[in-house]
């Protein structure tokens, strides 16, 4: 990643059927950009003359160097107002605010998974630069702690018993010098 004044990443949750964007290390989801014209389902497309605009998604934010990260919410944001509104009247809608801090944020582990969600089109990169390589060890389960290899297990027990045998040799070599 280049160096710049501030190094920040930020996505907006955009899959384009409309669906909400889960993000792991969050354990949580947050809302997909939205327009009637997306889905396949005809009837939908009955609402586009109530709603023309794109409904923005919600953004994740990482701060790289300071190790913040946030959620906003474009429909808090002056120029969505109007849009707002009408999602408000229309569906009695209530939006998230403008700006949620994150906490114990692991900057591999939001790194990895915000790539992850550009490739695979549920979110789209709206600032900065996702590294190709990301220092650390992200988290990539959550649902079960990770085991060690069975290989490094064995491997380390080969060596204690290297160690062990290695020792019993020296002491039986060093009794038969004595004894002869």
């Amino acid at each position: 990643m280049v160096a710049t004044a501030t190094n920040i990443v930020e996505i907006e949750a955009a899959d384009p059927q409309g669906r909400r964007l889960y993000f792991l290390p969050l354990q949580r989801r947050l809302r997909g950009e939205f327009n009637y014209n997306m889905p396949a389902e005809p009837l939908a497309k009955m609402h586009i003359n109530r709603i023309p605009e794109t409904v923005p998604g919600q953004r994740l934010a990482l701060d790289v160097d300071s190790a913040t990260a946030w959620i906003s919410e474009p429909l808090r944001e002056p120029e969505h107002a109007v849009l707002a509104e009408k999602l408000r009247d229309r569906y009695k809608c209530t939006f998230a605010p403008e700006r949620e801090e994150l906490k114990d944020v692991d900057v591999p582990t939001f790194l990895y998974w915000m790539r992850r969600a550009v490739e695979s089109g549920s979110a789209r990169l709206v600032r900065g630069e996702l590294p190709e390589k990301i220092n650390g060890e992200p988290r990539k389960s959550f649902f079960s702690n990770a085991s060690e290899d069975s290989s490094t297990k064995l491997a380390d027990a080969i060596e204690k018993q290297t160690t062990v045998l290695t020792q019993l040799v020296r002491m039986l070599a060093k009794q038969q010098r004595q004894s002869s």
